[in-house]
């Protein structure tokens, strides 16, 4: 029951600090993406379950936070979390650098790719308030991939330096 409520409130501070922190920043660091980063970590970690229950909560706590997608992003990261979880089990079964980059960047796309269709579809089908093409910034692309990238690799690493020096104590 503690570990439970300290991960509710763990989803909530980081979904809390990447709606007031992080997205007012400047570009590039406005689009780093801290739940999907997460999500990667503790999938390459091996705790699918956790990180299906980040991507739940996640997205359901980016739903309140934020007022235009309230269940998009749950879906798209329980389908994440699935197709990385299945990729990293299936063809990346080694835990290497290049294998962390290359789902990097494959959570990344599949995050971008279906965060678009999703608003096109609701757009299309009169849901959506705003214009479609006012969302698009395709120029956005390849620095939203690359600080996600970045901070994906740091964070793998330093967690790897950390648990090597703990292993060294015991």
């Amino acid at each position: 029951m503690k570990k439970n409520i300290i991960q509710i409130l763990s989803i909530i501070f980081v979904v809390i600090a990447q709606v007031s922190i992080i997205q007012p920043l400047f570009p590039p660091i406005r689009y780093l993406n801290l739940p999907l980063i997460i999500i990667l970590l503790l999938i390459i970690r091996g705790n699918y379950q956790l990180s299906l229950y980040w991507a739940f909560g996640s997205g359901i706590f980016l739903g309140i936070f934020e007022y235009h997608r309230f269940g998009m992003d749950a879906l798209i990261f329980i389908a994440i979390a699935i197709l990385i979880n299945f990729l990293y089990n299936n063809l990346f079964t080694n835990a290497s650098m290049v294998s962390l980059i290359l789902l990097g960047i494959i959570a990344q796309s599949a995050y971008i790719i279906s965060h678009w269709l999703l608003i096109a579809l609701l757009f299309y089908a009169k849901i959506y308030p705003f214009a479609y093409s006012s969302y698009f910034r395709f120029s956005m692309i390849f620095q939203e991939m690359a600080i996600n990238l970045f901070f994906l690799i740091a964070w793998h690493m330093l967690f790897n330096i950390k648990r090597n020096k703990m292993q060294e104590k015991f």
